[in-house]
């Protein structure tokens, strides 16, 4: 692969909802819930289950994409004249929670060469097909757009940038990229416009630029033969894109506007008439394929270009929020006490998270594992198989950012292999949350399997602030340990170091329902 500039690979994230949803019904969320981009539907025919002889799966295919492919349209100033136009929408960054963090995300993107460099790819193959045209005499070899590049541009997706100072803004405009800010996300784009020769046909133009401008290094790389291949190898052994990213519009005699299907979903609902079987609630309900993509060039790294991935998919996702989670309707005291815990730290700014294999913090685990799924692109979590480049994992993560990552281990002598991020996070003052599972206070110095002494593990030296939490039980009220997390994330923004949080579990570790196992307390 030694020719290929960049690729692009795309996930999926699956949701199976417990209903019945429809296509049309998520359009118009789209639409009245602030998307703005180019909306789409499409209804493929019915086609037989794989499950079951007889079944009948529906399927629906919905977006709202920001990216057009091509347009060809009448000149506004003269209705004789026919422009094609296009675009090259690469490089992302999310949209902030604040309005500082916010224009932080934009410059950063913008002063990215790793993104300018994203986007000049995909630029540079558009003006090369349009220059292919030009010499095919489809078009005027003159820019459409020269005469008057120091406009504010606008265009159906909303005004292009907004808040930067006004040379930035003309320097930019000059070159004719922009950054197309969106609810969610935000992207480099850089519009390339040409005038249909005199004579040439719209639909002659409409035809080329379908054959030999889909697909665009946006959605699939450069060379395009090198990175299909490339994608074909890694990606399509785990799915298939289908409809994802594909060309769709409309086509006329004279206009044609095409979008690109980026920001989509696909609804996949299973039914069949007379079923009482457990398995007929499984047909009549949805599921929603989510799909998302990122370009890799030089400077890519897995971090980053997994977040914006999971940003993307957030889009979509966040129509369907997760059914809340209530204490009373949870199985086991462990896992009502750890979904509150995690869901604490997400509401106190803990979103990223480096999960260490071990059962002792299985509670803490599973609650995390809900928390991703019901909100896919904003909380993160990765598993680590070794405790010690997990809480170096945090501290990067923490140095870059200047926010707490969070480290979750079993109990034992797990937990000793954090000392050393430990060390250099107090030592640099880099915010960090150690998450230790411990056994219950009743098993300490007895012999138990896998335990050593936590309390107080790692010297007052370095962290700021510890905590010996006590396992959940009836005698000690959930908002103790909300208070806790609460406190122990102030800590971390105050005072900028290691904070040590140690969560006592008594089993059930695993979320199964029954009363709790080997509680060995007196009386």
């Amino acid at each position: 692969w030694s020719d290929l500039q960049k690729v692009v690979l795309a996930r999926r994230a699956d949701l199976h909802l417990g209903s019945t949803v429809s296509g049309l019904d998520l359009l118009m969320a789209l639409r009245f819930g602030g998307h703005t981009g180019h909306l789409i539907y499409l209804k493929p025919a019915a086609r037989v289950a794989p499950w079951d002889d007889g079944d009948r799966e529906v399927a629906e295919f919905v977006g709202c994409t920001p990216e057009r492919l091509f347009r060809v349209s009448a000149s506004k100033d003269n209705p004789r004249n026919r422009i094609v136009k296009s675009e090259a929408l690469a490089g992302t960054r999310p949209r902030g929670s604040t309005p500082e963090a916010d224009r932080q995300l934009l410059e950063e993107l913008i002063t990215s060469d790793k993104d300018r460099s994203e986007n000049v790819i995909t630029g540079d193959f558009i003006e090369e097909v349009l220059g292919d045209m030009t010499s095919m005499g489809l078009l005027d070899g003159a820019d459409a757009a020269a005469a008057d590049t120091e406009r504010r541009v606008e265009d159906g997706v909303g005004k292009i940038f907004g808040s930067l100072p006004p040379q930035e803004e003309r320097m930019l405009l000059k070159n004719m990229f922009f950054v197309r800010r969106l609810r969610q996300l935000q992207h480099i784009c850089r519009l390339v416009e040409r005038r249909l020769a005199d004579g040439a046909q719209s639909s002659d133009a409409t035809r080329y630029l379908l054959r030999n401008l889909h697909p665009t290094p946006a959605v699939n790389g450069y060379p395009s033969s090198e990175a299909v291949e490339f994608i074909r190898q890694y990606e399509s052994t785990l799915f298939d894109r289908g409809f994802y990213a594909g060309p769709f519009g409309y086509i006329g005699r004279d206009d044609a506007d095409v979008a690109v299907a980026i920001r989509s979903a696909l609804l996949i609902t299973g039914t069949k008439e007379d079923r009482d079987d457990i398995a007929s609630n499984m047909l009549g309900a949805t599921r929603v394929s989510i799909y998302a993509g990122a370009g890799i060039v030089p400077g890519s790294t897995v971090e980053s270009e997994w977040a914006e991935t999971g940003a993307k998919l957030g889009v979509l996702s966040s129509l369907f929020p997760s059914s809340p989670i209530t204490l009373q309707n949870s199985p086991t005291a462990n896992v009502a006490w750890a979904t509150a815990f995690i869901e604490e730290l997400i509401r106190c700014g803990v979103t990223q998270f480096y999960v260490c294999p071990g059962s002792r913090s299985t509670p803490l685990t599973a609650a995390l594992a809900r928390a991703t799924r019901a909100r896919v692109g904003t909380v993160h979590a990765l598993s680590v198989h070794d405790e010690r480049g997990a809480a170096f994992r945090a501290l990067g993560y923490g140095r870059r950012t200047g926010r707490p990552a969070a480290v979750i281990t079993s109990s034992g002598t797990a937990v000793a292999n954090l000392y050393p991020a430990v060390v250099e996070a107090g030592m640099d003052g880099v915010p960090m949350m150690i998450l230790t599972a411990d056994r219950p206070y009743e098993s300490r110095d007895t012999g138990a399997n896998q335990a050593i002494d936590q309390v107080k593990a790692f010297s007052s030296t370095y962290t700021r602030w510890f905590r010996d939490i006590l396992p959940p039980s009836d005698d000690v009220p959930i908002s103790a340990i909300l208070s806790d997390t609460n406190h122990a994330v102030t800590v971390l923004r105050q005072l900028m170091g290691p904070v040590h949080l140690n969560v006592q579990f008594r089993e059930n570790l695993a979320p199964d329902s029954g009363p709790i196992r080997n509680d060995d307390r007196m009386g």
